[in-house]
């Protein structure tokens, strides 16, 4: 019963500084290469670049975008796993 009240007070304590991401890989892989896709046709559009004649470089900036997007979620959830082994740790003492 101990453990239970202290794995409780534990998360809520991390949960207050490094929140878990609420979403998957996924949804950040795909929310990263939609903003990547919407900022290059601003871009295109702002200073009349044909972007469909350069595929490659959509492509490349649609992938960088997605590992970015991805990345931040591997970071996101590190951070919320490290304060709620701290957090634990410090709710034994």
């Amino acid at each position: 019963m101990e453990d239970e009240v202290r794995n409780e007070t534990a998360r809520d304590v991390a949960e207050s500084y490094a929140p878990a991401p609420q979403d998957g890989f996924d949804m950040y892989g795909l929310i990263g290469i939609i903003l990547a896709g919407l900022a290059m046709f601003a871009f295109a559009g702002f200073y009349d670049v044909d972007l469909s004649s350069r595929p490659l470089l959509i492509v490349a900036i649609a992938a960088s975008s997605g590992a970015a997007a991805l990345l931040l979620c591997v970071v996101r959830k590190r951070r919320h796993n490290n304060a709620l082994r701290t957090e634990y740790e410090k709710a034994r003492l």
